[in-house]
C-alpha cells in the first residue's frame, strides 16, 4: 500500500471513531428515539459509508500483508454487519423482524470474536497495534454475546433494563477500536519512504473532502435534533412529576393476585351526589400520559369535571397491540370496573385515549372490551383492522401525522377504513407534513374535549 492509501486509512478510521461514538453516545442519551429523528436515515447511511470504506482499506491491508485469518474473518464480519444494518433499517418500519435481527446480531458477535482472535493468535499479532485491537474486539464482542444470550433467560424487567444499559456502554467502548488501526497505519506510513509512494492520489483527496463535508452537515443536524429530543424528554418527565403530585397514587390487586399501580384524580369541587365521567389516559411509558397532563390543568379541571385514571406502564410491558410485548390489559379492565364500586363514576361515560404505545392500547381496549367505553381518541397508533367490526357503540376520533416514522400512518388509515367498511362512522384527522410528535396539535383541536365529553354510551 502507498502513502495515499495509508493516509486515507488513517482519515477514514478516525471518522469511523467519531461517527460511531456520536451514534452510541446519543443512543445512551435518548434510547430508541434515535431511530426516529428526521436526520437519522442520512446519518445512518453516512456512518455505513464511512464504516465500509474503512473496511475496504483494512481488508486490502490484511490481504497485502498476507494476514489471511484476519482477512477472511473481517470479510465474514463485514457481511453480517451489512445484513444487520439492512435489517435494522427495515425494523424501523416493521417491528416483526425483531427475531431475525436478533439472530443476525448473534452471528455478527460470533464472527467478531473470530476476527478479534485472528488478530491475537495469527501472524497479524506481530504488528504492535493489531494485537491490542484484537483483545478489545474479542472481549467486547464476548461480553455483548453473553449479555444477549443471558437476556433470553431473564423475565425480570429491571434486570433486562440493567443488561440493556450495560450493552449500550460496552457498545460505546467498541467505537474506540479503530484507533488501534489508526496507530498501525501511522506506523506503516512512517516506514513508507520510497519516492513513488509519496505521490498524492487525488481520488482519495476528493473522497475525503466529500465525506468530511457530508459528516459536518449531517453530524451537526444529528446532534441538534438529538439534543432537542433529549430536552423534550426531560420536559415531559418534569410535567409528569408535577402531574403525579396532583393525583392520588393507588394500587389495585386483581383476581389473579397481580398488582397494578395507578394514579387517580377526582373532579374539582367534587360532589358525592353526582356521577362523573372518567378518562382513562394510557401512558406511552411509566406515568407519561399526555391527555392526563392536559386535563389535570386547573383551567380544564374546572371546565371538564371528570375523573382521570392513569395506570402505570412498566418497562417492557404494554397495553396491547404492540408485537412481542407482554400485555396487562385484563388487569386494567378489572381496575376500571372496580372503580365503579368505589367512586361516583358514570359507567356510560368512560373515555379512553393514549399516544403511541398508549394509542396502540386505545385501539386494543376498544376492540377487546367495547362495552366499557363510550369514546376513544387513539393518537399515532395502529390497531387490528380485522377486529374493527367489534367496536360497537364507541365514538372514535383518531389522529396521525402523515410523515410519522415511529408508527406508519397506515396504522390509523387502515383502522378507519375497516371501521367504515363495518358500518361505523369514526372521525379521523391527519396532519400533513407532521411526524410522530403531534400531541400539541391534537390537544389544541378546538372541538376535541367538547366532543369527547359529549359522548354517552348508547
Amino acid at each position: 500500500m502507498n502513502r495515499s492509501e495509508y493516509s486515507f486509512g488513517i482519515f477514514i478510521m478516525l471518522l469511523t471513531v467519531i461517527t460511531g461514538f456520536l451514534h452510541a453516545a446519543v443512543y445512551i442519551g435518548i434510547g430508541g428515539q434515535i431511530f426516529y429523528l428526521n436526520v437519522y436515515s442520512y446519518y445512518f447511511f453516512l456512518s455505513n459509508v464511512v464504516y465500509f470504506a474503512g473496511t475496504v482499506i483494512l481488508a486490502k491491508y490484511f490481504y497485502k500483508e498476507n494476514y489471511k485469518p484476519a482477512f477472511y474473518t473481517l470479510l465474514l464480519t463485514t457481511f453480517f454487519t451489512l445484513l444487520q444494518m439492512i435489517f435494522l433499517y427495515m425494523m424501523i418500519a416493521d417491528r416483526n423482524l425483531g427475531n431475525v435481527y436478533f439472530i443476525l446480531v448473534i452471528f455478527l458477535l460470533c464472527f467478531s470474536m473470530f476476527f478479534g482472535g485472528s488478530l491475537i493468535f495469527s501472524n497479524a499479532s506481530l504488528r504492535k497495534w493489531l494485537k491490542p485491537a484484537g483483545i478489545l474486539i474479542l472481549t467486547t464482542s464476548g461480553f455483548l454475546l453473553a449479555i444477549s444470550l443471558f437476556a433470553l433467560t431473564i423475565k425480570d424487567n429491571a434486570t433486562l433494563w440493567m443488561l440493556e444499559q450495560a450493552s449500550r456502554w460496552i457498545s460505546l467502548s467498541t467505537t474506540l477500536i479503530p484507533i488501534f488501526f489508526v496507530l498501525n497505519f501511522q506506523q506503516e506510513l512512517k516506514s513508507t519512504d520510497n519516492v513513488a509512494s509519496k505521490k498524492v492520489d487525488t481520488r482519495y483527496v476528493i473522497f475525503k473532502f466529500i465525506l468530511l463535508v457530508a459528516f459536518l452537515a449531517s453530524g451537526y443536524t444529528f446532534l441538534r435534533d438529538s439534543y432537542m429530543s433529549h430536552y423534550w424528554q426531560g420536559k415531559n418527565q418534569e410535567k409528569t412529576a408535577q402531574m403525579i403530585d396532583l393525583f392520588d397514587q393507588k394500587t389495585f390487586v386483581g383476581s389473579k393476585g397481580d398488582s397494578l399501580n395507578y394514579l387517580l384524580l377526582k373532579p374539582i369541587e367534587f360532589d358525592s351526589t353526582k356521577q362523573y365521567p372518567i378518562v382513562i389516559s394510557l401512558p406511552y411509558g411509566g406515568y407519561e400520559a399526555s391527555a392526563a397532563q392536559v386535563l389535570s390543568e386547573n383551567e380544564n379541571r374546572i371546565k371538564y369535571p371528570t375523573y382521570i385514571f392513569v395506570p402505570f406502564c412498566p418497562d417492557g410491558e404494554g397495553w396491547g397491540g404492540v408485537p412481542d410485548t407482554p400485555v396487562i390489559d385484563e388487569l386494567v379492565f378489572e381496575a376500571i370496573e372496580a372503580l365503579d364500586k368505589e367512586e361516583s363514576i358514570n359507567p356510560d361515560r368512560r373515555y379512553i385515549t393514549g399516544v403511541s404505545r398508549g394509542g396502540y392500547g386505545t385501539w386494543h381496549f376498544i376492540t377487546a372490551r367495547p362495552d366499557l367505553f363510550a369514546a376513544a381518541i387513539p393518537v399515532c397508533a395502529e390497531g387490528a383492522p380485522s377486529l374493527a367490526s367489534q367496536i360497537n357503540d364507541v365514538a372514535v376520533w383518531a389522529f396521525h401525522g402523515e410523515k410519522d416514522k415511529n408508527v406508519p400512518v397506515s396504522g390509523s388509515r387502515d383502522m378507519i377504513k375497516a371501521m367504515e367498511a363495518a358500518g361505523k362512522s369514526p372521525k379521523y384527522t391527519e396532519y400533513q407534513n407532521e411526524a410522530h410528535n403531534i400531541w400539541y396539535q391534537v390537544s389544541t383541536e378546538p372541538d376535541l374535549w367538547t366532543w369527547l365529553f359529549s359522548q354517552t354510551k348508547k
